[in-house]
């Protein structure tokens, strides 16, 4: 099983990107791809935080050494607004994407390329040391014309990793002019998993954005996660939390709280875990928003651990006496010898239907 970096993950079918400019507008591009993993807090971009199960149905996989992804007809949305945050300009789109990802002897990514519409957008690289901890991550975006006609410079963004032992290290994220970002301080137990992440942000000083701890079983599977704010709203001290139940060694429940810094909000989310014989199952999650039910939501995953069915009840208007919204999506595969899936049709509701394929080469 294929972990996420996330904290308390929740399961959502659009991914945010936001691109910053000199320029006076900000764009930010979302994009409807299926089945991805998201958090719903503003997080530093790297997003490197203690690994929760997201859920035990593992795949079935021969260790991929190159994957090529190309969707097609992905309906795009952008967003401009101004340096005062209004919206000046909105536009939808349709593009074809296509995805190349590299990895190496140890089934990590070392290179990933990404087009729109044939042009080059996206470089990524990402460099290990002999025991395959990793040493650096580099991003490099494009220069290109955005929907409303305005030129969006090339970005550059990078990592480091300075190990200080088998079980520290301090990541340091950097910007386009190779200025520091954030700094992030790991610990590792003896099985490496991620016991603590304690987040700075770097301006004139390190500020701590967060402090994250995690339990773990001998075992190594997680049972608690914290993460503490303790200066992201002046004085306050704001708390999520996270607790994992199992049986026979399955995650069945996960529970998740998280409480705002004046106590006028409070979030709850709960996901109950069921197993088919044969592999596969259903996810059942709920969201509370002070104790009323913000969504409900289902999701099947197949034998091969793929999401099959997903289907969530929205009520984004906080308030009871609204009708909530419905969507559902629907997922068809075709799969390889080995069982990963070479293509995808993605039907959501009664639009068209999406398109994906994917051609794998494997390590022998």
């Amino acid at each position: 099983m294929r972990l996420v970096k996330c904290i308390i993950p929740l399961l959502v079918l659009c991914q945010t990107v936001a691109a910053q400019t000199n320029n006076p507008l900000e764009e930010i591009e979302t994009t409807n791809v299926g089945d991805m993993i998201g958090s719903s807090y503003p997080r530093a971009r790297h997003q490197i935080y203690i690994p929760t199960p997201t859920y035990h149905f593992p795949k079935k996989e021969k260790l991929i050494k190159h994957e090529k992804i190309i969707q097609i007809d992905i309906d795009t949305v952008y967003y401009e607004y101004n340096s005062r945050g209004i919206l000046e300009y909105l536009a939808s789109s349709k593009y074809t994407f296509d995805y190349v990802n590299e990895y190496n002897e140890n089934g990590k990514l070392s290179n990933k390329y990404f087009w729109t519409d044939s042009v080059l957008t996206l470089i990524k690289t990402h460099t290990y040391d002999k025991n395959g901890n990793e040493l650096s991550e580099t991003n490099y975006t494009s220069g290109r014309k955005s929907p409303s006609g305005h030129y969006i410079e090339p970005r550059k963004y990078s990592c480091t990793t300075e190990w200080l032992n088998n079980y520290n290290y301090v990541l340091k994220e950097y910007n386009n002019d190779n200025k520091q970002l954030y700094e992030y301080h790991v610990r590792l137990n003896k099985n490496k998993d991620i016991t603590s992440v304690i987040s700075f942000e770097s301006k004139d000083s390190l500020k701590i954005i967060f402090i994250e701890e995690a339990k773990y079983e001998i075992d190594g599977k997680i049972t608690e996660c914290i993460t503490k704010f303790p200066e992201a709203h002046g004085d306050s001290l704001v708390v999520e939390s996270s607790v994992y139940l199992y049986e026979n060694d399955r995650l069945v429940k996960e529970k998740s709280s998280y409480q705002s810094s004046d106590k006028e909000e409070t979030r709850t989310w709960v996901k109950i875990y069921k197993y088919q014989p044969k592999g596969g199952g259903q996810i059942n999650e709920t969201i509370k928003i002070n104790d009323t039910v913000f969504e409900q939501s289902v999701t099947i995953i197949n034998s091969n651990g793929d999401i099959e069915y997903f289907a969530r009840n929205t009520n984004p208007y906080k308030d009871k006496s609204r009708n909530p919204v419905m969507d559902k999506w629907n997922y068809k595969y075709e799969y390889d010898k080995y069982g990963n899936w070479i293509e995808k049709i993605e039907q959501e509701d009664n639009h068209k239907p999406k398109k994906a394929t994917r051609t794998l080469t494997y390590f022998e």
